[in-house]
């Protein structure tokens, strides 16, 4: 079987050092060149990333040349003609579009959480009227955080979301502002590991 790298040669010196390629599920492999300075003593010279993966996404797949974007596997215009906003959220954090309970049980829990302050209401009125909306929504997800201050915890792993809680699932206060320490040690007992790991 054949090895999966491929070796860059130095001609200036006849030095090579042999990188990774990694394949994607759909598209042009890449090689892994994040050791290139550290073996050869090189960087990479690739004006405007065209040829440049920037990151690994298990979530979206970009090809602007070819006019395509995806969201996990699935074709954009497809999810815009059949797929409403709160389908597409539940294939973005979990993977796959949901069946009917999946998505009423999201849907709900959605819901429950999207009771908006009075107040914050009376902040969003007080922009004038012909505010562009970008600082509009910069002013407001700010305020957020005086209105909704709950306390939570997540472990991510990998870019994963391996377990994620609030506080006030154990404490039962609502909107508890305390040190989460009931959600991060949920989240360390889901993920098997101890608080030093």
């Amino acid at each position: 079987m054949a090895d999966n790298t491929v070796t860059i040669t130095d001609n200036r010196n006849g030095q090579q050092a042999k990188f990774d390629i990694i394949d994607p599920t759909i598209g042009k492999s890449s090689i892994d060149v994040r050791q290139l300075s550290s073996k050869l003593g090189l960087f990479t010279y690739d004006p405007g990333f065209q040829a440049t993966a920037s990151c690994k996404s298990e979530i979206t797949y970009i090809d602007g040349e070819a006019g395509i974007l995806r969201y996990r596997g699935y074709p954009i215009e497809q999810l815009a003609q059949h797929s409403n906003y709160m389908e597409v959220s539940y294939l973005l954090m979990y993977g796959e579009l949901p069946d009917d309970s999946q998505y009423q049980n999201f849907f709900d829990s959605i819901k429950n959480h999207t009771i908006v302050h009075e107040s914050l209401m009376q902040f969003i009125t007080g922009f004038h009227n012909d505010a562009h909306p970008m600082a509009i929504m910069v002013g407001v997800v700010g305020a957020l955080s005086a209105f909704y201050h709950d306390s939570a915890a997540a472990l991510i792993q990998d870019g994963v979301i391996v377990a994620a809680a609030q506080e006030e699932r154990f404490t039962r206060i609502k909107h508890d502002h305390e040190f989460p320490a009931k959600a991060i040690q949920y989240c360390l007992d889901e993920a098997g590991i101890g608080p030093s790991d």
